[in-house]
């Protein structure tokens, strides 16, 4: 049986015991979770395609198991075979939609503020250290918000980076593929997150309405600590207004209610049909 995950715990009160378990830090069969270098070599000079090897490099590999360093074969294969058809192509994100992404998005939708931090430090290319739990079963998967290290290792988001030191592992994001992952799918989960409360939304536009300032500050203030890295305003200076301006749009458009049904009354300044 393969999977990201145990099925259960083994045990003697249960009918599923004495199973061999190999786990992507074990190194008993470590090579065989991917294609290593020396296999991609030699299947990229047996279709002629030597020199797309950077960009494969770059693109599919960067997991360690164990203590071998391995490509995704999913990638590897699927690009490979769209290669022979046309030689031009760029490479491309194979490994996404290889399965369902449920389990990761139900875990992200109830992020906190520091997981929300570690992604987007994950995203600037630098380690995080977490505890993985490498006996996690899937029953026991929401028990615990920092089991979303876990799955993201074991599912393949994240690999290890250097030597253990006892369940504590350096975590980075592996490749160009999953680091775009990182920037569309995750990224957007964590932020639709605050764009399906409606009930808040619906109070901060009733603000800008009622020219409730101090409630409309308070309210954009908490999602830009959900939601915002300083890393989205890394731009120059005088451009760092603009990010925020966008995102205040966004918040907005919740309401399509605003063009030509009010104006600022002058006496009040407050918004007047």
């Amino acid at each position: 049986m393969t999977g990201c995950l145990r099925i259960s715990k083994e045990s003697i009160f249960t009918g599923l015991n004495n199973l061999k378990v190999f786990s992507v830090t074990d190194t008993d069969c470590d090579s065989y979770f991917g294609f290593t270098d020396e296999e991609v070599k030699k299947m990229l000079e047996y279709y002629d395609l030597d020199d797309k090897r950077d960009a494969i490099k770059e693109w599919y590999d960067g997991y360690h198991f164990g203590d071998a360093d391995v490509y995704c074969p999913w990638d590897v294969i699927s690009y490979v075979d769209k290669l022979l058809t046309k030689r031009t192509l760029p490479p491309q994100d194979y490994w996404s939609n290889t399965s369902g992404n449920e389990v990761v998005r139900k875990l992200l939708e109830n992020a906190t503020p520091d997981t929300r931090n570690a992604i987007e430090h994950l995203i600037a290319g630098e380690s995080i250290q977490k505890r993985i739990r490498n006996e996690l079963t899937y029953r026991g998967l929401y028990d615990n918000i920092e089991n979303v290290w876990s799955v993201l290792f074991a599912a393949g988001y994240l690999t290890q980076d250097g030597e253990t030191d006892g369940d504590m592992l350096k975590l980075v994001i592996p490749n160009r593929e999953i680091h775009n992952i990182f920037m569309t799918q995750i990224r957007d989960w964590m932020q639709n997150k605050a764009r399906e409360d409606s009930v808040r939304l619906n109070a901060f536009c009733e603000a800008f309405k009622h020219a409730d300032q101090e409630k409309a500050q308070v309210i954009f203030t908490q999602y830009l600590n959900e939601t915002v890295s300083i890393r989205d305003t890394a731009i120059r200076k005088e451009l760092k207004e603009n990010f925020y301006h966008g995102f205040l749009l966004g918040l907005l458009r919740f309401r399509g209610d605003w063009k030509g049904r009010w104006k600022p009354c002058r006496s009040c300044r407050k918004l007047k049909p």
